[in-house]
Order: structure tokens, then C-alpha cells, then sequence
């Protein structure tokens, strides 16, 4: 059975929820505010989610943003989120993901591609590193009231 990768579509939703609750550790307690929060995402021009499917199933994502830079010309895309399922880890997918995600920001003429991992993600950083991204800096963030 061949693994492909398209994007994704609403009917993916289900899915891509799942994998951000059991792979990513994210808590999906609003199930509905989540799917709609998703649908937005993936109406949304400056997003780009990707889907690895095989025999119907969705194994795994990757959501990136394009963004603009303050510090060079041009535009460049952040990753925000990749999972694989954990039973179809180790098997490339992550890898396709990430192929994937690279070419289609070549083809948008992006000058960068990002991504942040949590510290406590060791295999994360090591796959990263081992598809030539270079640890840069510490990512902060804040959780504000509203």
C-alpha cells in the first residue's frame, strides 16, 4: 500500500486532531471549538497543512505558516506542528512530511524554513539536525490572560 502526501482537507480534521492530542501531547478537551479552530487554519491562505495517508488512513501531519521577516527580504515559512502516528513512527513519514514542506517552500521562493521544539523533544531535535535544520536559539513564550 503506497504512502502519499496532499493537502489537507476538512475531512482530515478528525485526524489531525487525534494526532495532536496522542502525539503531540495537546489536549483536545473542546472537541468542537478545536475542529473549528482547524477549519480555519486550513481555509487560511498563509497556512499550508500537509496529510501522509496510506490505504485511507492519515498516519501523520505537518502545518507550516508564511510569515515575513523582520531581519532579511523576503517571506519564510514556520513550521508549527508534525506528528506521526506512534505506531507509524520510524518508517519515514516524518521525512516525507518534511520533504514535502521544503519543496513547496522553494516553489513560494521562501528565503527560510523554521521550526521550534520543545527542550524536552531530545529525538525531535535529533531528527531535525539529522534533515539540516541547526539549533539557533531558546523559544519563549507567555501565556496571556483574554
Amino acid at each position: 500500500m503506497s504512502l502519499t502526501v496532499r493537502s489537507a482537507t476538512p475531512g482530515d480534521i478528525p485526524a489531525i486532531l487525534l494526532l495532536i492530542e496522542t502525539a503531540l501531547g495537546y489536549p483536545q478537551d473542546e472537541l468542537q471549538a478545536s475542529a473549528l479552530r482547524l477549519d480555519r487554519i486550513l481555509h487560511s491562505s498563509d497556512y499550508t497543512t500537509l496529510v501522509a495517508v496510506q490505504g485511507g488512513a492519515v498516519l501523520g501531519f505537518l502545518g507550516m505558516m508564511r510569515a515575513l521577516a523582520y531581519e532579511f527580504e523576503g517571506e519564510y515559512f514556520r513550521i508549527v506542528a508534525l506528528a506521526v502516528q506512534e505506531q507509524a513512527q520510524r518508517r519515514g513519514i516524518g521525512s516525507l512530511l518534511l520533504e514535502h514542506a521544503e519543496r513547496l517552500a522553494q516553489e513560494r521562493h521562501a528565503a527560510l524554513l523554521t521550526v521550534n521544539s520543545g527542550l524536552s523533544r531530545l529525538p525531535a531535535h535529533a531528527f531535525y539536525e539529522k534533515h539540516g535544520f541547526s539549533k539557533k536559539g531558546y523559544g519563549f513564550s507567555k501565556k496571556l490572560d483574554g
